[in-house]
């Protein structure tokens, strides 16, 4: 590729095409080691999670020690622990069982009704429907963060004074580089 030529085509001088090439080398660079220190970091969680899970509580666990103080480490402990989810697919299942064994007061039950624009009145008779029943009822409004990206875009296209402030807007450009 002729770069000098497409430079001059784009009206660069060689000095703005040096600095371009060295910066999108440098950004190639910069990808390709953070992608090594992702991976790098991964393993280093794996190895952390297999001593902090396994062997260190098995080895206490053989050497009959619940707590250790070591010099220079601190306090060695273990106890027990359990990690837990209730799947989607088992969740009918499960809140059976809850219910069948009589601890049923743990489930947690969400109503959710979408209301689009326009639909106040429908949202003021829910409200009024709850209140009759004594019900708690949470109105969360919100938008949807690509939903409010495209059109704060949209509006700065436009030419529109928008409240940076009041939606968080941070403009910046940001570079890609593809490889070859």
């Amino acid at each position: 590729m002729d770069f000098e030529a497409d430079a001059e085509k784009e009206g660069m001088t060689p000095d703005q095409l040096d600095e371009i090439i060295l910066l999108a080398q440098e950004q190639v660079r910069y990808e390709e080691e953070v992608t090594r220190l992702d991976d790098e970091l991964k393993e280093a969680k794996k190895d952390l999670k297999g001593i902090q899970e396994f062997e260190l509580p098995h080895a206490m666990e053989i050497a009959g020690v619940k707590k250790l103080s070591i010099d220079g480490v601190g306090e060695v402990s273990y106890k027990e622990d359990l990690k837990c989810a209730i799947t989607k697919d088992n969740a009918l299942h499960a809140f059976k069982w809850l219910r069948d064994n009589n601890h049923g007061t743990i489930i947690k039950n969400e109503i959710i009704i979408r209301l689009g624009v326009g639909e106040e009145k429908k949202l003021e008779a829910v409200h009024k429907v709850c209140e009759k029943l004594n019900l708690a009822l949470e109105n969360k409004s919100s938008v949807h963060n690509a939903t409010l990206k495209a059109f704060l875009k949209e509006k700065k296209e436009q030419g529109t004074d928008l409240p940076e402030d009041l939606f968080g807007i941070f403009e910046f450009k940001t570079a890609k580089v593809k490889g070859e």
